[in-house]
């Protein structure tokens, strides 16, 4: 894969990074990239596009999300790893599988591996598992809107 799958891979594990240490992980999980994609502030969207604003024009609030992700990752029992902190971007397999699917999808619909917030959280709807891909589900997002939502904010690199 190039530098814009690298730059765009190191920018997801970057904000899930901060995520994950605030949890006292010691890997990034899935989790932690859906947790931080939806935590962003308006406006200042991964990328060039606001995930919670697209979600929002198709009325999906992303609060309910974030208080389901945040009781998963604060429970003791959720089954990731212990750490003092995070000190590098250490995903584990499935997260890996997620950045890869995101390049891959947005090399199918725009031709590039840089991809955004979008293509992960449509990555994240292909995956049968991790517990992100469950939460999306509730929400009723799945692969159909997320490509009607990259659609609608295609637009190009900055």
């Amino acid at each position: 894969m190039g530098d814009q799958f690298h730059n765009s891979r190191n920018k997801m594990l970057a904000l899930a990074a901060q995520v994950a240490s605030q949890y006292g992980h010691a890997r990034i999980e899935p989790e932690h990239m859906l947790f931080a994609l939806l935590s962003q502030k308006p406006g200042g969207g991964y990328n060039y596009v606001d995930v919670v604003t697209a979600l929002k024009d198709k009325y999906i609030q992303s609060s309910f999300m974030i208080k389901r992700l945040d009781d998963f990752l604060s429970s003791p029992s959720n089954g990731i790893a212990k750490g003092s902190r995070v000190t590098s971007y250490y995903p584990t397999q499935a997260a890996e599988r997620m950045l890869a699917e995101a390049a891959e999808i947005s090399m199918q619909l725009e031709k590039t591996e840089n991809f955004t917030g979008l293509h992960m959280i449509y990555a994240m709807t292909k995956s049968q598992g991790p517990v992100a891909s469950s939460i999306l589900g509730e929400q009723h997002i799945n692969q159909k809107l997320m490509k009607e939502i990259l659609r609608i904010n295609n637009r190009p690199p900055e």
